[in-house]
């Protein structure tokens, strides 16, 4: 009797535990359909603190994260660990299809910040670290796929994130090391996509070639013409000296 005793009250604890994250997996659900993120991570991160294999727990903190993530607050890599835990706690049959969902979803959040961030960039061109923050958040979700990524290397929207994030990085402000690094990923992403999709990639590569063209005659026309107007000032001012000569002198 005494024998079977600790083992019953192991098996209780079982029980109840089991229990409490059943309990807290339905508050999380109710959370999430509440859109009340806050307080469904909270649940999750209780359900996984019991049990850290639960893999619904996992997807639903990544979601849920997701759906919190913005430009001025990019946590793409927590979602990529989110999402990386619950691919490999869920049952092996059902795990390219939690990897799809997993790089759709972070693919999807990587677009949206790299749109905030160019629409960001277009408002305050020019303004004191500027150049430095482009260059942070595109590193930022270059980090999240690198890891999102290894789920299912040959995701093409995910390599199609990595070369425009890539570049918007090379925009910004890098060391010479940081500049090296991305210009790797962006060419075995392009190797990649030449790969899956020869025509389209090489279609892409051009259409960039030829944006990149538009921004260089931009750039020698936005030059060309603070030249234009240095030397109509110097112009202007040669002539209105000059009158006031002549006025000088004629009186």
């Amino acid at each position: 009797m005494w024998v079977n005793r600790p083992r019953q009250v192991q098996g209780d604890r079982v029980e109840q535990g089991q229990a409490n994250i059943g309990n807290l997996l339905g508050m999380a659900r109710t959370a999430v359909e509440a859109r009340n993120d806050d307080e469904a991570i909270s649940y999750f991160n209780r359900v996984l603190e019991i049990d850290p294999t639960v893999s619904e727990a996992w997807l639903g903190k990544g979601y849920a994260v997701a759906r919190q993530s913005s430009l001025a607050n990019v946590r793409m890599r927590e979602m990529a660990v989110s999402f990386g835990h619950a691919i490999a706690t869920t049952p092996k049959e059902a795990q390219p299809d939690t990897a799809r969902l997993a790089i759709a979803e972070l693919t999807n959040i990587g677009l949206k910040i790299s749109i905030q961030l160019l629409e960001h960039v277009a408002q305050f061109a020019g303004a004191p670290g500027m150049a430095e923050r482009r260059s942070s958040v595109s590193l930022a979700i270059l980090d999240a796929m690198d890891v999102g990524m290894r789920w299912m290397p040959e995701f093409e929207p995910g390599l199609r994130l990595i070369v425009s994030a890539g570049n918007d990085a090379l925009a910004g402000a890098l060391s010479p090391s940081q500049t090296a690094e991305v210009q790797a990923k962006i060419a075995e992403a392009r190797r990649t996509l030449r790969v899956l999709n020869p025509e389209a990639a090489a279609a892409e590569e051009a259409a960039e070639a030829d944006a990149a063209k538009v921004v260089q005659m931009r750039a020698e026309a936005v030059e060309q013409q603070r030249k234009v107007d240095g030397w109509a000032m110097s112009v202007g001012l040669g002539i209105a000296a000059l009158a006031l000569l002549l006025w000088l002198v004629t009186r």
